[in-house]
């Protein structure tokens, strides 16, 4: 009976370190095609990138049936569909998906508490400014601020040559003017009599006295 007991507690340790082991373990698998990593483990989540065909991954462990990975991929950690992954390991199981030999390559499962990633920040050089940006307090060239009014001219507005109230235009005449070469029509009476009356000189009573 002792012996008995010894051996599950010998069993109970090493079965201790194997779980330890493979949790703090990864794996190596490839991408089979080209597909969106996310923060989470689930279409809904964030694309924080793309793995392409072919690239290589660190996996840690996979949500229940392989669905998800927690993986790593250029330093980035994120969760990738277990389907498009194929592991890169050596040995027989080279090559087969994850979602069907992951259980005999002693892949671990996680069942909760996932963990959600950010993806980095990008890189900016020192003194880098965005497109556009545009310092505090910038105006742009021509804007004044609010309640400022252009100074008023210190000199008289000069109006161009032709352009006064009543001046005629350029060989112009006034109103009721005649051309030179007007002639009245004959039978027609002048519109204004001559100053002299028919008493004057050249009138009816303007004659000579004998």
């Amino acid at each position: 009976m002792k012996w008995f007991q010894r051996a599950c507690a010998a069993a109970a340790v090493i079965i201790g370190s194997l779980s330890a082991g493979s949790a703090s373990a990864s794996y190596q698998a490839t991408a089979t095609t080209n597909v969106n990593f996310r923060s989470g483990p689930g279409t809904n989540y964030q694309t924080i990138g793309t793995v392409p065909r072919g690239a290589r991954v660190t996996v840690y462990n996979c949500t229940q049936n392989y669905n998800w990975c927690d993986i790593n991929f250029s330093g980035q950690r994120g969760w990738m569909s277990g389907k498009y992954l194929a592991y890169a390991g050596g040995g027989t199981y080279y090559g087969q998906p994850l979602y069907s030999s992951g259980i005999y390559i002693g892949l671990p499962l996680i069942r909760h508490n996932y963990p959600i990633y950010r993806p980095r920040p990008p890189h900016r050089p020192p003194g880098y400014r965005p497109p556009g940006y545009r310092p505090p307090g910038y105006r742009p060239p021509g804007n004044r601020p609010p309640g400022v009014r252009p100074p008023k001219p210190t000199h008289p507005i000069a109006r161009p040559p032709g352009n006064r109230p009543g001046a005629r235009p350029p060989g112009g005449r006034p109103p009721g003017a005649r051309p030179p070469s007007y002639r009245p029509r004959p039978g027609a009476r002048p519109s204004q009599r001559p100053s002299g009356g028919r008493g004057g000189s050249g009138g009816r009573g303007g004659g000579r006295r004998r």
